[in-house]
């Protein structure tokens, strides 16, 4: 099973976010999560929260979020590298943020924990 959000040129904020992250979290039947929120008001809140969902979810195989001119930043960068590390159900991880606020803290995270997550096999980050 697979979901897939695109909220291009619509408003998904924090709020929205977190709520997918609460459900993503729950949900142990999804194979695939994919959720395009360009410029949009997506922020490290809703960031956080969709690293935790990753992070507790055993199900997923696929996450992929295109977050491109929203609020993302470092926080939520090292938050889902967290999650990376921790999860071992995960075989591809997408991110693609160009135009964030995500820095070097988050990059430094996010290769710390491709050297320690044994599943991926598909990694990209555009940023």
């Amino acid at each position: 099973q697979s979901f897939t959000l695109k909220a291009i040129g619509r408003q998904l904020g924090n709020e929205a976010g977190v709520a997918l992250a609460a459900a993503l979290e729950k949900n142990s039947s999804l194979q695939s999560f994919t959720l395009k929120a360009i410029g949009r008001q997506l922020g490290n809140e809703a960031g956080v929260a969709l690293a935790v969902a990753l992070e507790r979810n055993s199900s997923l195989q696929s996450f992929t979020l295109e977050a491109g001119g929203t609020q993302l930043g470092n926080e939520a960068g090292v938050a889902l590298a967290a999650a990376l590390e921790k999860n071992s159900s995960l075989r591809s991880f997408a991110l693609r943020a160009n135009v964030t606020q995500l820095g070097h803290e988050a990059g430094v995270a996010l290769a710390a924990a491709l050297e320690k997550n044994s599943s991926l096999q598909s990694f990209t980050l555009k940023a």
